[in-house]
């Protein structure tokens, strides 16, 4: 249960590269993960201290994606944070992206998907993660 490695939002990076550069460069790895049996109170307070949106939810394998967003809708329809697991309020459907797709690809796939974290990986492994505000970093230079 790692955070991100380095920052892509640090200026100096998204400067140096390009929208058609690979999203390997803007990937931020370890991914975070949570194993499904946590609740989402400690899920939130891993997505609070690592300073990040989205953890991949792991019990066998990769079994979703639980966002911020996540850990709010069930708050707002009365769930107690204690008593939900991050494997019952993940989102099963995950997108993945590949380390090579150029990073403005990365972007459409996103807005396509309607998703704001896409996991990088080879299959089923992931790699990496990388947000929308990590692609609008270096394809609108924020």
């Amino acid at each position: 249960m790692m955070a991100y490695g380095p920052s892509a939002r640090a200026g100096s990076v998204a400067a140096q590269v390009l929208p058609s550069d690979p999203v390997r460069m803007i990937m931020r790895s370890p991914v975070a993960t949570a194993d499904c049996g946590v609740t989402l109170r400690e899920a939130a307070e891993q997505l609070a201290s690592d300073e990040i949106g989205a953890l991949l939810v792991i019990g066998e394998g990769t079994l979703g994606i639980l966002s911020e967003r996540d850990v709010i809708c069930a708050v707002a329809v009365g769930g107690d944070l204690d008593d939900i697991q991050a494997g019952d309020a993940l989102n099963p459907e995950v997108v993945w992206g590949d380390p090579q797709m150029p990073i403005h690809l990365a972007g459409l796939l996103m807005l396509d998907s309607g998703i704001r974290h896409l996991p990088i990986g080879d299959g089923r492994l992931a790699v990496g993660m990388v947000s929308m505000r990590d692609v609008l970093g270096v394809c609108v230079g924020a």
